[in-house]
């Protein structure tokens, strides 16, 4: 297994998203989330929450942020931009 499967659709679920394209973003991002790992699984439930924000599925992406906080490293650098992105995961889910 290749940790870097991730890797395409997270960048096509980025284009798309920058481009407005919600439809492609949203696919591929929900692609990527399941096949990332460690702290690319916080950048990976990260956008995908973005996304599902912009597109009005709120309930959604709560699952997804808690989900993301649930699969998060234990441990992290305090000044990472992963860690960053759990801090965005927990102010999303209420935590």
């Amino acid at each position: 297994e290749n940790p870097k499967e991730y890797h395409y659709p997270y960048r096509r679920a980025m284009i798309a998203f920058k481009n407005k394209n919600y439809k492609l973003a949203e696919a591929q991002a929900k692609e990527a989330v399941p096949l990332s790992k460690g702290e690319h699984r916080l950048y990976t439930a990260a956008l995908l929450v973005e996304i599902l924000e912009s597109i009005g599925k709120k309930e959604e992406a709560q699952k997804v942020a808690k989900d993301g906080i649930a699969k998060a490293p234990s441990s992290l650098e305090k000044d990472s931009s992963a860690a960053s992105k759990l801090e965005y995961l927990k102010k999303l889910a209420g935590q």
